[in-house]
């Protein structure tokens, strides 16, 4: 389970302080599929980053599966975010001067995982996600349905509990974004935790949970019938 417990975030420069996040109470739990609304500006991406231990709270305290995180210091918060969170974003983030393989195969990398045992992972998933012919291409010689599966089978690499999606179908077509809706709604139909921030109306209501963000608040937080499009 993640938990924020009356979650604040601040930014704080010579001449202003703003609040980020207000009192933020949220709990998540494993195999819940969540969609994280609200107007730009609202917070949204700060509370994702919270969740995923990119980024710290300024107050309160932030627990993933029983752990207090918000006491970690960076190099304990890398590890955790290495094994059990993925990430997508809507820029794909890829390594531009790296390969296919080489951006996929970064994350085992990291958790010092065996040459071999790196290859035969890496391969499995790209040949999953129907984008093993392009292994040994760069990032842009890839469509932008091509380098977001490629962000996915980074995200996935290391079998994470959490993925957490940033406007995951922000950069792509109406028919391509499908196809990465769908490969996420699969992933937690597998039993991981699924987050997505997200502007997009149509994948809102494909989640069973929707929060709604305002001004640094959660203004609303329920339970939906999950729609198809």
């Amino acid at each position: 389970m993640i938990e924020i417990k009356n979650g604040g975030k601040q930014i704080t420069t010579k001449y202003l302080s703003l609040d980020i996040l207000k009192n933020i109470n949220l709990k998540i739990v494993k195999g819940e599929m969540v969609a994280i609304t609200g107007p730009s500006g609202s917070g949204k991406t700060t509370v994702l980053n919270i969740l995923g231990a990119l980024d710290a709270l300024t107050s309160g305290e932030f627990f993933y599966d029983g752990q207090n995180i918000a006491i970690y210091k960076e190099k304990k918060r890398a590890l955790l975010r290495n094994s059990s969170f993925g990430f997508i974003v809507q820029n794909f983030a890829l390594l531009h001067d790296y390969t296919v393989f080489e951006n996929v195969e970064m994350p085992l990398r990291f958790a010092r995982k065996k040459k071999k045992a790196r290859e035969k992972n890496v391969e499995a998933i790209l040949r999953e996600l129907e984008i093993i012919g392009h292994k040994n291409k760069m990032p842009y010689e890839l469509s932008g349905g091509q380098q977001q599966r490629v962000a996915i089978a980074r995200a996935l690499i290391n079998n994470p509990d959490v993925i957490l999606a940033d406007e995951p179908t922000g950069a792509l077509d109406i028919a391509t974004g499908q196809k990465v809706i769908a490969l996420l709604l699969e992933a937690n139909k597998n039993g991981k935790t699924v987050i997505i921030v997200t502007h997009d109306e149509n994948i809102a209501r494909r989640c069973k949970r929707r929060i709604y963000l305002e001004d640094g608040k959660i203004i609303k937080d329920e339970f939906q019938e999950e729609n198809k499009v």
